[in-house]
């Protein structure tokens, strides 16, 4: 039973391990906010879950360090049974804590480091929604309907606290009264406290009518030293009143709800207050186990603190000579560590008594005075003939067991063994879990005395000395620092180490290193066991290999490494070279007759290599240590930026025409652009990640244009490479995960990249081998304005993420300006599928009643259906004159479906004859309320999209634009009209955005570019030459040119709904459907969609979980109507299917049946009711489908083109 519950957990948090790295669908959040106070350095309160919530997170702590800092955030994360499990299912299962933190300019470049993390938590580097580094693992100890105390605390360094501090989060059982620590991370800046802290409740995918249901108490915070209680706490927004309640007396805040819906700050505050005492009671320090032992000039103090008392916070010791202490100490030290307990000091003088003050996390005080115990040193022991490093033994666990401590290998037969310089975990050969490691040697003590041992291992581990366990940190946990001490005679002693890893694998990728072992010898200070510091028996027969280094050939500052091998009559294998922990790859077989050579970029300065040849029966040695310098060679045509964290290790080789990288971290090759320009490069050089290699996916390389070269990821263009396989961009939507790169792959293996600048239009393109072009990426970016850029090569890796060296390489770089773009074909559509006269040129939904839809014409003018579109009706009332049928636009009041607003226009004696008219009663009677606006019914833009829209937020306001006239604003729902601007511009759309209020867009088709196509060409002539989108923020009172393209124009736009609030906007155009998020710092034609294709047709439904699908297809798509369907979402992977391919079956109705609706044009897309449910308009008629494009019938047919 205890495994499967571990097998549950570890399932849950690798689960969340995914959420945060964005791959689940969207969320969504709840805010409160308690009256934390700014700049306190605790924070701590009382929580409580009755059952266990799926797919939830809990955010507890939302705050930043203070007074400098970033921010980070903390919290829980079941992913449990819900509220009908079953008791013995809530009791069994255990959620997740997680605690993320972000980077920031006062970091300067530095991360946050996770020093210390409780069983079984893991720490280290993290990038899920941005953040740099995190702490997170499944809690055993929370339960439902059980008091959980959360204590957040931040302090000073001593060293430097200007520069450094520290924070730490426990969680107390309050039932059990025991304490656990859940991490505990250094802050590369000044921290005495915190910003506050913000809440929320988020839903992670298991959907809005999940119930949830968390209480709150007794919370204060800790300023200057007094206490204050945190009693309220206020919600903004839409979120309804009774989400919080305050139950139980008054004592407790209660958060219930549903669902959970979004909140848009700025609303009134909803205000929660309960009822507790002024101040917390405070649990009291106390230590147990004390001891004080001596050997030589070392004194070993070490200490535990019980779990029922008040945490620690820091230790001072203080020795002195007499059993009494009296005076100044001859020696003292003080920590700000809470998870020491265990110190030693060298100490030439006689040592009469100790004194150890360990202060709790709430700064009170306990002392206890001993005199130290004098231990005897091991004694060293004789030795045969030995050789440096030491014996290995490799297990794995047997099919079918799982290992959660150290397993007993005297039953086990090892699949290698060997000898290796040090100890690592690289002879795992890239294996995640369940496997084992001994080592055993000897140790050298250089002198007699005191030895401070200290593990770092994940999983569990046992160290030996002369045979005895020195110490255990057995189970699964991360890479925490436990110290042991023992006393050691000067000279070498057996030496033996134990090492498993568990099944759980999923937070390897966060960990820098899972097995390190250091110690303080005396005199010393604490530092790596390695390379040079154990020896092992020499066998006879063991083969040899040596290490030389040579300049490489390749005419780069990349370095040859060559091993000389003395095989002794064994099978050679393989041969695999580290620098450090590193890997650099491997050697199969020799080159050059018989020498094993392997060429790398070695990162700048002293490199030390090692090589461990691989022979027989999977037997291994390893070589001696080389070191091998290595400097930068650059180009001056480069620049070079080395981005956030220094000092890593990176290799930088750049000519004029070929740059390569390796290392960590992130740098920037670049020189300075003005103006237009193309850049192409091949990836010569890339190291692409395999299960063996440890490679993280998200490493990457390629070729960018940025405003920053010192902060690149900012506002840039470009193509990279991932060691994952997938070629990918620049963020097509707001990247709240900072992923860095744009959703969907844009293909696989293509080693040719180019980009293309011209003005602020962005292209990108693929090449299988650099003369026939791709373009994958085409947008219009308005953060990359300025006239001078920095074009060049991009490098990126998380630190300590990497087993191998990553590298590349990018040769034959060419910057040309302006350059010559590769050619590109612009589809041409047959005339016969761009007739308006007798067809449906548009259907439109009508108010907030989904069941009424309209479809506009030529001749026929306006169609209503009250029944979802199953059957069509006239709505013309008395028109009959030519220019009122030829309807260009048609637009329902949102709440009034009496209300109707037409236009159009027909040409009479070579005059356009336009018309305005508006109907109060469903379109019985119109009137005609104006001739400004030049609406032509006839024409090919009659295709586009709507030209009159009211707005959603406030239905008085109404917009309007003829096709030539300009823009027109009615403030009393149409009935009069005033002028705001373009006049002379050629209009194809317009819209409010129902999801924003204010925003009014408009769109533009230039007079050419729909005659290139092949639409015929008639009608007032306009004045641009290039497509352009307006969006205003003030229902049209201005109407600023956001995004502008030459050979491009706009059809029709669609709004997306965010959760959050918000919208990104869609634009059909003559080259694909673009899209833009609603900051609208970029517009972006869709990936996945075709491009180059003429769309028309664009629809989008809200759903009530506070998305929306949109749904858009080409003009043309010969032999068939193809449709897509999807989202991109809140910033989750978005999914965009294609809904009707094969061709669309039909099933009669007043049209053909078992044939496909073939490709004469397809105009308009409306849904009726629920993404399941939509209406098409081609040439042919109005089709329409229930059940997501399986199948359709003709609801209305036209004549035949």
């Amino acid at each position: 039973m205890l495994m499967t519950r571990l097998k549950r957990r570890l399932c849950v948090l690798s689960l969340f391990a995914s959420i945060v790295m964005g791959v689940v669908p969207a969320v969504t959040a709840t805010w409160y906010h308690p009256n934390t106070q700014k700049g306190s350095d605790i924070i701590m309160g009382q929580v409580r879950w009755p059952f266990w919530s799926k797919g939830t997170y809990y955010a507890l702590w939302n705050s930043a360090t203070y007074p400098e800092g970033a921010s980070f955030y903390g919290g829980v994360a079941p992913y449990g049974p819900g509220k009908e499990g079953t008791d013995e299912e809530q009791r069994a299962y255990r959620p997740q804590l997680v605690w993320s933190f972000w980077g920031g300019p006062a970091y300067r470049g530095e991360p946050v480091r996770p020093l210390f993390t409780g069983d079984p938590f893991y720490g280290g580097t993290m990038s899920g929604e941005g953040a740099t580094a995190g702490v997170c693992g499944y809690f055993p100890y929370l339960r439902p309907n059980a008091w959980m105390r959360m204590l957040m605390r931040a302090w000073p360094s001593l060293d430097a606290p200007d520069r450094k501090g520290y924070m730490g989060w426990w969680v107390q059982d309050m039932e059990r009264d025991q304490w656990y620590c859940i991490g505990v991370v250094e802050v590369p800046c000044k921290v005495t406290g915190l910003t506050g802290t913000a809440c929320f409740v988020e839903d992670c995918g298991a959907g809005h009518d999940s119930p949830r249901l968390f209480d709150r108490r007794r919370w204060y915070n800790r300023l200057s030293n007094t206490w204050h209680k945190v009693d309220s706490a206020w919600v903004d927004g839409r979120a309804p009143v009774n989400r919080f309640r305050v139950v139980e007396d008054g004592t407790v805040l209660r958060f219930e709800a549903p669902d959970i819906d979004a909140s848009t700050s700025g609303e009134p505050k909803n205000v929660y207050t309960v009822q507790q005492s002024d101040v917390p009671e405070l649990d009291t320090p106390a230590i147990t186990n004390v001891a004080v032992t001596s050997a030589g000039s070392q004194v070993l103090v070490s200490w535990d603190v019980p779990r029922d008392a008040a945490p620690q916070g820091g230790y001072r010791i203080e020795t002195f000579a007499a059993a009494q202490p009296t005076g100044e100490p001859l020696a003292s030290v003080e920590s700000v560590m809470p998870f020491v307990n265990m110190h030693q000091l060298d100490i030439q003088e006689s040592v009469g008594s100790v004194r150890l003050t360990v202060r709790s996390i709430f700064d009170e005080e306990v002392t206890r005075l001993l005199q130290p115990a004098p231990v005897a040193p091991h004694p060293a022991v004789e030795t045969p003939a030995l050789r440096p490093g030491l014996n290995f033994r490799y297990y794995e666990a047997p099919k079918g067991t799982d290992w959660t401590a150290l397993p007993d290998v005297a039953d086990l037969t090892p699949l290698r063994q060997g000898i290796v310089r040090s100890l690592d975990d690289t002879i795992s050969r890239g294996r995640k879990q369940l496997y084992a490691i001994t080592y055993s040697g000897y140790l050298q003590a250089n002198e007699t005395g005191m030895h401070l041992f200290e593990t770092r291992a994940s999983d569990g581990c046992r160290l030996f000395i002369d045979g005895q366990v020195v110490g255990e940190h057995d189970g699964i946990h991360g890479p925490t620092p436990h110290r042991f001490g023992a006393a050691l005679a000067k000279g070498l002693h057996r030496f033996e180490l134990h090492y498993f890893k568990s099944a759980y694998a999923s937070m390897d990728g966060w960990l820098a290193r899972k097995l390190w072992l250091g110690v303080k010898r005396p005199g010393a200070e604490m530092c790596e066991l390695g390379a040079g510091d154990f020896m092992c028996a020499a066998a006879a027969g063991v083969p040899d290999i040596q290490l030389v280094s040579t300049t490489s050939s390749s005419g780069d500052s990349r370095t040859a490494v060559v091993a000389n091998l003395d095989l002794k009559g064994h099978t050679f294998k393989r041969i695999d070279l580290y620098r450090d922990e590193l890997g650099l790859g491997h050697i199969d077989e020799a080159s050059n007759g018989d020498a094993y050579i392997l060429n790398a970029l070695l990162p700048g300065g002293e490199n030390r290599i090692r090589a461990r040849l691989w022979y027989g029966s999977d037997r291994a040695v390893d070589s001696d240590v080389l070191v091998v310098p290595s400097r930068h060679t650059v180009d001056p045509s480069w620049q070079v930026e080395i981005i956030g964290e220094q000092d890593l290790a990176q290799g930088i080789a750049a000519t004029s025409n070929r740059v390569a990288l390796s290392g960590e971290g992130v740098m920037c090759v670049h020189r300075e652009v003005k103006g237009d320009f193309v850049m192409t490069g091949k990836l010569s050089e890339f190291l692409h990640t395999t299960p063996e290699n440890g490679v993280n996916p998200r490493s990457r390389m390629g070729i960018i244009a940025t405003t920053r070269p010192d902060s690149p990821w900012g506002a840039w263009f470009g193509l990279l490479d991932t060691a994952g396989g997938n070629l990918h961009g620049a963020p097509d939507d707001r990247d709240l995960e900072t992923s860095m790169l744009n959703r969907n792959p844009l293909g696989r293996g293509a080693r040719w990249l180019k980009i293309a600048r011209r003005g602020t239009h962005w292209i990108a393109y693929l090449s299988d081998d650099g003369v026939s072009w791709r373009k994958v990426m085409d947008r219009i970016d308005n953060r990359l304005t300025a006239d001078t850029l920095h074009a060049g090569v991009a490098f990126w890796t998380i630190p300590g993420k990497n087993a191998t060296l990553f590298h590349g390489a990018i040769d034959q770089i060419e910057i040309t300006q302006p350059g010559e773009l590769p050619p590109e074909e612009q589809e041409r559509i047959a005339r016969r599928n761009t007739v308006t006269d007798g067809r449906v040129n548009g259907l439109v939904r009508g108010s907030s009643d989904s069941t009424i839809l309209y479809a506009r014409g030529n001749g026929m003018g306006i169609l209503r259906s009250v029944d979802s579109g199953a059957s069509w009706i006239s709505c013309n009332g008395d028109l009959s004159e030519p220019e009122a049928l030829a309807v260009r636009s048609v637009a329902a009041h949102p709440t009034n479906p009496a209300v109707l607003l037409r236009g159009g226009g027909a040409v009479k004696d070579d005059t356009l004859v336009s018309g305005l008219w508006r109907s109060e009663d469903g379109g019985e009677h119109w009137t005609l309320v104006s001739t400004a606006m030049d609406f032509d019914g006839t024409g090919p833009r009659t295709l586009c999209g709507e030209t009159i829209a009211f707005s959603p937020h406030q239905p008085s306001i109404v917009a309007a634009a003829g096709a030539t006239s300009g823009v027109y604003i009615s403030r009393d729902g149409g009935v009069s009209w005033s002028y705001t601007g373009l006049r002379g511009e050629r209009v194809t759309c317009v819209a409010f955005n129902p999801y924003v209020k204010g925003v009014l867009v408009v769109g533009t088709c230039p007079d050419d570019e729909l005659a290139r196509l092949g639409f015929d060409e008639y009608g007032p002539a306009a004045k641009p030459t290039v497509g352009r989108l307006y969006v205003s923020r003030d229902n049209g009172a201005n109407l600023p040119v956001r995004f502008e393209m030459p050979g491009w124009g706009v059809a029709d736009v669609r709004f997306e709904r965010i959760v959050e609030g918000g919208a990104f906007i869609y634009a059909a155009t003559t080259r694909g459907l673009y899209y833009t998020f609603y900051q609208n710092a970029f517009f972006q034609r869709r990936h996945g969609l075709e491009p180059d294709r003429l769309h028309m047709a664009i629809d989008e439904m809200a759903l009530e979980v506070g998305r929306s699908q949109v749904l858009a297809g080409p003009f043309s798509a010969s032999p068939s109507v193809r449709l897509y369907q999807g989202t991109i979402g809140y910033f989750w992977t978005p999914v965009w299917q294609q809904l009707t391919h094969p061709p669309i079956v039909l099933t009669g109705n007043r049209g053909p049946t078992g044939q496909t609706i073939r490709d004469t044009g397809l105009r308009s897309v409306v849904f009726q009711g629920d993404v399941k449910s939509f209406c098409l308009a081609t040439q042919e008629g109005i089709f329409r489908t229930l059940d997501r494009g399986e199948t359709f019938r003709c609801v209305y047919p036209t004549a035949a083109p």
